[in-house]
Formats: structure tokens, sequence, C-alpha cells
């Protein structure tokens, strides 16, 4: 799937219009949105990127040491990290990404956050109210 129409189908999904009224503050809003998507894409696709690299290099280390690694071994070299419990900075340094991704980036990052926080927020008021 195109990443415009992944976008899109993004955008319907947090219940937004993909053709908002073209007010300068909602276009500039939109426009915001819709990069903080990209932005969320191109970190979830360099996610499952490391995690397929991570697979080669145990299988690798398998074939070369002539042994079988069992999920519950745990090896200093080869750890999967969780970041789903750190801040968007702890995540960035954690995934190696602080110095290749920008200022502006990581602001948008934040935003997104506080916006996925705000939407998570209003759909447990409004199942609260029905």
């Amino acid at each position: 799937m195109k990443k415009s129409k992944l976008v899109e189908q993004i955008v319907t999904q947090l219940g937004v219009t993909l053709s908002p009224m073209a007010t300068e503050e909602i276009t500039l809003q939109y426009n915001e949105l819709r990069n903080d998507i990209m932005f969320l894409l191109e970190l979830k696709i360099a996610q499952e990127t490391l995690q397929f690299d991570i697979q080669a290099l145990k299988h690798r280390k398998e074939t070369l040491l002539g042994e079988v690694a069992t999920p519950d071994t745990e090896d200093d070299l080869f750890v999967d990290t969780d970041i789903s419990g750190l801040n968007l900075d702890e995540a960035l340094v954690t995934a190696g990404l602080t110095s290749s991704c920008s200022r502006k980036r990581r602001a948008a990052a934040s935003e997104v956050e506080k916006v996925t926080a705000l939407l998570k927020k209003q759909r447990k008021n409004s199942s609260k109210g029905g």
C-alpha cells in the first residue's frame, strides 16, 4: 500500500476529515498531523527492519556456533529491547535515533503523543457518557 493511502487510512481511523475547511490554522495542523503520521510510519519501518536484522544475526550466530538458541535464553549480544514503557526521548536514545532525528521530528513525535493521549481521554469520556 502506498504511504499516502496509508496516511489517509490512519487519518480516517482517527476520525479526522480528509478534506477539512481550509483555514490557515486548520491547514497547518492538518499538515502537521500528516507529517507526524509519516514520521511514525518511518519509525515503524525502521523498527521492523532492525527486528529483522536481529533475527538474521541470531540465525547467523546459531549457524556459526552450531547451537540453537531457545526463546528463554538471554544472550548479552542479542537482547530484544522493549521501548513501550519509555517516554519519547528515552525511546529514541534506546533505538539509537537521536543523532539522526531532527529536533523538529522529535517535537512532532511529541505532539503525536499528546494528540493520542487526548484522543484516548476523549474516547474514555465518551464511553462513560454512552
